[in-house]
């Protein structure tokens, strides 16, 4: 495993990295501090150990579930990123442990990491899980 701050990560998916912005957003398994468990969850780098951090833990439903964001490039074969007058965002696909799988995006911060929309309402997934 390897640590970063509170937190030791325990798988890194490197095909889900995506550059926006200079930012690198990742899914990975992470144990934090006194034992809690993120699962499989959304981080985000700068390219130092500082500048690593969780984004958002988006499925929060039990400790160690996982919401495992990938970028929407696998599902729609749309550009993961948007830049321009939208701002820098990334849109990816996540399970929140309520609404299955569906576009989300995020400008890097937690508050800024929403559903863009339930397509399929209730627990079935919009997108091939």
């Amino acid at each position: 495993m390897r640590s970063t701050g509170d937190y030791s990560f325990s798988d890194v998916e490197a095909w889900t990295m995506v550059e926006a912005n200079g930012t690198v957003f990742f899914a990975a398994d992470t144990e934090g501090a006194g034992g809690s468990d993120f699962g499989n969850e959304l981080w985000k780098t700068d390219g130092t150990s500082q500048g690593t951090e969780l984004v958002k833990d988006i499925n929060d439903t039990a400790a160690g579930a996982d919401s495992e964001p990938f970028p929407l490039t696998f599902t729609y074969q749309v550009p993961p990123t948007v830049n321009g007058e939208l701002g820098s965002k990334y849109l990816f696909v996540a399970d929140n442990g309520s609404d299955g799988y569906e576009p989300w995006v995020s400008d890097g911060s937690a508050a800024g990491t929403v559903i863009l929309k339930d397509i399929s309402t209730g627990g079935g997934s919009s997108v091939i899980d």
